[in-house]
């Protein structure tokens, strides 16, 4: 048991082993981009900005790597909107695509490509979506429709004097108009091909 046990033992180290040198040869021969953020968040919902500013990390496994070009793809609804180029550029933080204007509650798609020194490339996407961005906000109270109730003081003379004596003591009073508080309930149908609702 123990040959068998030690045996086992040496087949799943060595194949940690190859794992763990597999990954490590990705990092040396590879650059990634991480940390994609929108106005210093990631993946932000309701963006105030029309331009939005974008910011990414770069790793890899080599020594003395550095930006050299970037580029930004930005999408609505899997469309198209802009597309800055290949700049040779090093910036990465606060960059802005040029000509790019936000539009009020949008669900934009972002795909950040970057070349370095070593002639490699990567790509990483996000998405943001906009808030209003100043459009106006036109709404109504959802409220309930009131029903007229009766008042169990109709009719009934009160002055100052049987107000804080409370004259009506020894009356009967079935307090007809203090009714519960509605519910607001209001239906509605959710049609096919709805994708979000909010």
């Amino acid at each position: 048991m123990r040959g068998r046990r030690s045996k086992s033992r040496q087949r799943e180290m060595a194949y940690n082993s190859n794992l763990k040198e597999e990954h490590t040869m990705r990092n040396i021969n590879g650059l990634t981009v991480k940390n994609l953020t929108v106005e210093h968040m990631t993946n932000p919902i309701g963006l105030d900005v029309s331009e939005p500013r974008f910011g990414w990390k770069l790793e890899s496994g080599k020594k003395n790597v550095h930006q050299t070009a970037y580029q930004i793809r930005l999408y609505k609804e899997n469309e198209l909107a802009a597309d800055t180029g290949k700049l040779d550029r090093d910036t990465s933080i606060e960059v802005t695509a040029e000509g790019f204007q936000a539009e009020p509650k949008t669900v934009c798609q972002v795909e950040v490509t970057v070349w370095d020194n070593h002639g490699e490339t990567a790509s990483l996407e996000g998405c943001f979506e906009t808030g209003r961005l100043g459009a106006p906000f036109v709404s109504g109270w959802a409220e309930p429709e009131q029903e007229p109730t009766p008042d169990s003081l109709a009719g009934k003379e009160m002055d100052c004097d049987s107000v804080s004596v409370n004259a009506f003591a020894d009356q009967e009073r079935d307090f007809a108009e203090f009714r519960p508080a509605q519910y607001v309930r209001i239906p509605f149908e959710v049609k096919k091909g709805l994708n979000l609702l909010k």
